[in-house]
Order: C-alpha cells, then structure tokens, then sequence
C-alpha cells in the first residue's frame, strides 16, 4: 500500500506540473496516469483489467507524443521513445504471461539512467515532458525495487 501512496502522490505532482506548461497532449498523459495509478484504491477486478489497459495507452501515447513532437534533444528522443516502448512491451508481457518481465525491468536502468543525465544536465532547459516522465519513473522504480525486493 505504501508504493501505490508514493505513486499516487508523485502522479499528483505531475499532473500539477503539467499544468505550468502549454499544451494538451502531455496534460493529456500526465491524467490518464494519475487516474490509472489512482484507480488501484478502487478495489473492483474491473477496474484492475481497465487500470492495466490504460496504463498500457498511456504507454503508447508517450511513444507518439515523442514522434508528434520535434522540439527534443537526442538524448531525450531516445529516453522517451525507450521508456515508453519498454513500458508497452512490458505491459505487453504481463497480458501474454510472458516470463520476460522482469527482463525488461532491468533493461529500463538504461532509460533511468538517461533521465538522470538529461536532468543533471539540462536542468534550466526541462520541458512538458517533464510533468508525466516524472510519474513514468517514479512507475519504472516502483516496479523495479519490488523485483529486486522480490
């Protein structure tokens, strides 16, 4: 229960940071994560089945925002389409009952790893990415101290 309070509480502040930036389609997905997180409270296997659909869209918008969007970096092209890519294959192998999830877990150091770089880098310079890559890390964390937790 304490992980889904620190996600709900960090997909709270990105969504508040999006709103300090224009636009709609990263509001759009900082949103559609918050409600997906907020919705694990709901103790209905309904909304479970529609929190895991959601998360995977979410997964997917984050893809295509990066291909709508040309004002990036390469380094953050390539930490944005990874992690979202990874997210989607990830999601993907959960619904398939794969055994390679947590293989993609660990391949997702790579993309925490770039975000630490653009952050320490381009600190001054973040964009509206930012607001809802916060919220995918915090998920990407989450996700990886319980496989490591076991």
């Amino acid at each position: 229960m304490g992980t889904v309070l620190f996600l709900s509480l960090v997909s709270i502040i990105g969504v508040f940071m999006s709103f300090a930036f224009k636009g709609v389609f990263h509001k759009l997905i900082a949103i559609g994560l918050a409600l997906s997180i907020l919705s694990a409270f709901v103790p209905f296997q309904e909304v479970a089945a529609a929190r895991f659909w959601m998360l995977t869209a979410m997964s997917l918008a984050t893809v295509i925002y990066r291909l709508a969007m040309n004002d990036f970096t390469k380094m953050e092209k390539g930490f944005i389409v990874s992690l979202g890519a990874l997210f989607f294959i990830y999601q993907l192998a959960g619904f398939l009952g794969w055994g390679a999830r947590p293989v993609i877990l660990l391949i997702m150091l790579v993309p925490l790893f770039l975000f630490c770089l653009i952050v320490l880098r381009h600190r001054e310079n973040l964009n509206r990415w930012i607001s809802f890559m916060v919220i995918w890390i915090a998920v990407a964390l989450s996700d990886l101290v319980g496989l490591i937790l076991g």
